[in-house]
């Protein structure tokens, strides 16, 4: 027999009827062909050519092994009906195979089933000709043209209706993470949509956890959807298969029309087109829409706006079709050199996004140094009055207060007020679902006798605490919802709480929070030489420390 390492095998023109049968050695449903690389690399040219599958109890084809397959060529061979995937690939599979002309067609599950991130299909001529390819010169399996590894390669089939077997994206992003790439660009199709299967992009942040997805589509809209994800993602679905469940990230401009009117009733003025960001997972019959990530998470997703917006009196809501409401989301906008602008949003949510004119101020701040944070926060529902076009910017500000202040700032989701576990946070006030997502996050803490004196006016010493838990949440968020760092300009002095006269007043539990604070120019003392750490904080002063923060991480322009 030839050396098949050295040799060409040419396996040639087998009809194969009711095949198929369960392999309790390797634990697998084995399919009517088989290519194994089970004990060693499979180098040989090897060709399988002019074969019918009819009718197999399992897959019509399985590669199977944790080797390498290379210099394989799948011609002319059509499979019709399956019990399961038409063609089945393992999870440990290394290398490639070449496909020319592949018929699939009655496939119980999906025509083409590949978790491998290791492995994948390139397809030349017809490559499966279940859909639509363009020519390739074939030429020799192991130089087999340019190929189509874009193409159906990964998994395909199970996709849903009005899906085609080329619609999934699984081929791309195996090549790309095989190449090493850590952010991967992937084009939407012209509904505005990738698709992945779950299986696929599972297994994909299983070995590459820092990755990143960056959905691309019309206008110069972007989302990044990062693969640490993908776990809640499957988890929210309940997914049960994953390799017959397909995750959706679509991209598409909405029409105004249908909410225009309900944001001139809160004096807003939309600006542009809305978008939408949206992920959803099909698996069978069912789908799920992914509303909003767990956790202080912040995802990236932009777009742009045939015009220059006003950062001071702009916006971005998030807006809800159901109860017809907008909410703010945390949002930096970069003016370009043709006159447009890109909205880039932070958030845990995803929906419909907006960015709207919005313009807020009290009678009682004309002139005052924290107008203009006043007023930025205003305009985001961060900050509310408290009467008839006042703001009290001199009023102090209450535990409660602050904390409250804090969540809307971060566009935390909220929690229940039962999860406080103070005993003077009753889960009626207005404040006891804000202490309890503020304490939830770890932005918060009581007192040793397990109360947290809501209504006690807030300190400096205390309101530094809370900051730096911000910005360590936030930096945290960003850094896993956008696959960036987070980087904070700070002074040349490592310890500049020992330049106020009177640091040595800070308590042990905040030095090294307000030492942060302090480095990241967030805080700064009330005068050259003292930090006034039990000083009360006002409204105008929280006002513009929770402007500093969010500026920090860019989830505010400054």
């Amino acid at each position: 027999m030839p050396n098949l390492l050295q040799e060409r095998l040419l396996w040639s023109g087998i009809h194969c009827f009711v095949p198929g049968s369960y392999d309790t050695g390797f634990g697998v449903s084995l399919g009517a062909l088989w290519l194994f690389a089970g004990e060693s690399d499979m180098k040989g040219k090897i060709v399988v050519q002019d074969n019918v599958v009819k009718d197999s109890t399992y897959a019509g084809l399985i590669a199977h092994g944790d080797f390498t397959i290379q210099d394989v060529l799948l011609k002319n061979i059509v499979i019709d009906g399956t019990g399961t995937n038409g063609v089945d690939v393992t999870s440990g599979l290394k290398g490639s195979a070449t496909v020319d002309n592949v018929i699939i067609r009655g496939d119980r599950m999906k025509m083409v089933s590949n978790p491998s991130i290791t492995f994948n299909f390139k397809e030349i001529n017809e490559g499966f000709a279940s859909g639509k390819k363009p020519p390739v010169d074939p030429g020799e399996p192991s130089n087999p043209g340019t190929g189509n590894s874009g193409g159906t390669g990964g998994s395909s089939g199970g996709a849903g209706a009005g899906q085609s077997a080329g619609s999934l994206s699984d081929s791309v992003l195996q090549e790309a993470l095989r190449q090493g790439k850590t952010t991967i660009e992937l084009k939407t199709d012209d509904e505005g949509r990738v698709n992945l299967t779950a299986a696929v992009l599972a297994a994909a942040a299983a070995e590459h956890p820092e990755a990143v997805i960056e959905v691309t589509g019309e206008g110069g809209s972007v989302y990044r959807f990062p693969l640490s994800l993908t776990d809640q993602v499957i988890e929210q679905a309940g997914v049960v298969d994953r390799q017959l469940a397909v995750v959706m990230i679509q991209i598409s401009p909405q029409e105004k029309a249908g909410f225009s009117d309900k944001a001139k009733q809160h004096g807003l003025e939309l600006m542009g087109n809305a978008m939408q960001f949206m992920v959803q997972v099909s698996e069978g019959s069912k789908t799920v829409q992914i509303d909003r990530y767990e956790g202080a998470i912040y995802v990236l997703r932009q777009w742009k706006v045939d015009s220059k917006l006003d950062p001071s009196t702009t916006v971005v809501l998030l807006y809800d079709p159901a109860s017809g409401k907008f909410s703010y989301v945390p949002a930096w906008l970069e003016t370009n050199a043709d006159g447009t602008t890109t909205v880039i949003v932070k958030s845990a949510a995803n929906g419909i996004f907006v960015a709207a004119h919005h313009l807020v101020t009290f009678a009682d701040i004309e002139g005052h140094w924290a107008q203009a944070d006043i007023e930025k926060l205003a305009i985001r529902q961060i900050l509310n009055g408290v009467g008839a076009d006042l703001f009290a910017p001199g009023q102090p500000v209450s535990r409660a207060e602050f904390a409250a202040m804090l969540v809307r700032a971060l566009g935390l989701q909220a929690g229940s007020s039962g999860d406080a576990l103070y005993y003077d946070v009753k889960p009626d006030a207005w404040y006891g679902d804000a202490v309890a997502t503020a304490v939830h996050y770890g932005l918060v803490q009581g007192y040793a006798d397990h109360s947290f004196h809501p209504n006690t006016q807030i300190t400096r010493e205390e309101m530094s605490v809370m900051g730096a838990r911000a910005l360590r949440l936030l930096q945290n968020g960003v850094k896993q919802g956008t696959g960036t760092e987070v980087i904070l300009a700070t002074g040349e002095s490592t310890n500049l709480v020992s330049g106020y006269a009177d640091g040595s007043q800070l308590h042990s539990w905040s030095q090294e929070e307000v030492e942060l604070m302090l480095q990241a120019g967030i805080m700064q003392g009330q005068s050259k030489d003292k930090f006034a750490p039990a000083s009360r904080t006002t409204r105008a002063e929280a006002a513009v420390i929770l402007s500093r923060l969010l500026t920090a991480v860019k989830l505010l322009n400054p």
